[in-house]
């Protein structure tokens, strides 16, 4: 029997900063960037209430609403130690259900048909 995922945070060995681990698929973590930022990218991150849940670190803790994904070799080793008495679930950070793209990046290929064809053709025939 397959055991439930259990969130957690590492180092993204990338940028050198906590992340927290939403899911595993593959060789791969889902993950939301730990930041002490109040925004990123000009959106609004989510704020942690109470003390930051990452022990011996003592900034706000903040995390980034878009969600990642990474290779697991990019992250530490070990998870990072959480202060005692303090639940790191948040259920209000949802797990997206979308697939991902090679490469993270959808390509929008508008399809043609008869006439869009056609126009096309006359267009490049002008130029």
């Amino acid at each position: 029997m397959k055991t439930k995922f259990k969130r957690h945070f590492r180092i993204y060995l990338v940028n050198n900063h906590p992340a927290y681990i939403v899911d595993e698929d593959g060789n791969q973590y889902i993950f939301h960037r730990v930041t002490e930022s109040k925004t990123s990218g000009g959106k609004k991150n989510w704020k942690i209430a109470g003390a930051n849940p990452i022990d011996n670190c003592s900034f706000t803790c903040y995390i980034v609403k878009k969600e990642q994904k990474d290779n697991k070799h990019r992250f530490s080793k070990q998870k990072l130690k959480i202060r005692k008495g303090v639940n790191i679930r948040y259920p209000w950070i949802k797990r997206a259900n979308k697939k991902w793209p090679i490469g993270h990046i959808q390509a929008k290929v508008p399809q043609l048909n008869g006439p869009a064809i056609s126009s096309l053709a006359l267009l490049l025939k002008q130029h």
